[in-house]
């Protein structure tokens, strides 16, 4: 049995996990495990508020006011900052990025890619927020999610 905690939900949940090498990956589970702190993880997020028209932003598929751009598999977006590095090292680049959408209560993956040559302002075409008025709405925290 395996313990799962929710960080969002606050919630431990018990799985029957049976490893197997009878599958095409690599590995016996199929999953990466990877340590990180979860500590104010509902914080940790950039709030998309608004998306310009034929942006970068709009070609991924950024809904405004609903999304939450939450990371990549390597760098998790604690503040706007995070969010501009992450961005700019890779213009013109695909890049992946982790989004929460508080109305559908899923986390889906999202392929964006930050460029200039968009004909506005800025290399994603988003305003972005982040901190205490930005955070999750508390109906998102008393969910499991997706």
């Amino acid at each position: 049995m395996l313990t799962v905690y929710n960080s969002k939900s606050h919630t431990i949940r018990e799985l029957e996990v049976i490893p197997s090498r009878k599958w095409p990956g690599e590995g016996l589970l199929g999953v990466i495990i990877k340590f990180d702190t979860f500590h104010d993880a509902e914080d940790n997020l950039c709030h998309i508020l608004d998306v310009d028209i034929n942006s970068p932003a709009e070609l991924a598929g950024l809904q405004p006011l609903t999304d939450f751009l939450l990371g990549t598999t390597e760098v998790v977006f604690k503040n706007s900052d995070v969010l501009f590095e992450a961005l700019s090292a890779n213009i013109d680049k695909p890049m992946e990025i982790y989004v929460y959408n508080s109305d559908t209560d899923e986390v889906r993956l999202t392929v964006l890619m930050p460029t200039t040559d968009w004909g506005g302002e800025g290399i994603l075409g988003a305003s972005v927020a982040h901190g205490y008025l930005h955070s999750l709405p508390s109906k998102c925290c008393e969910t499991i999610g997706l």
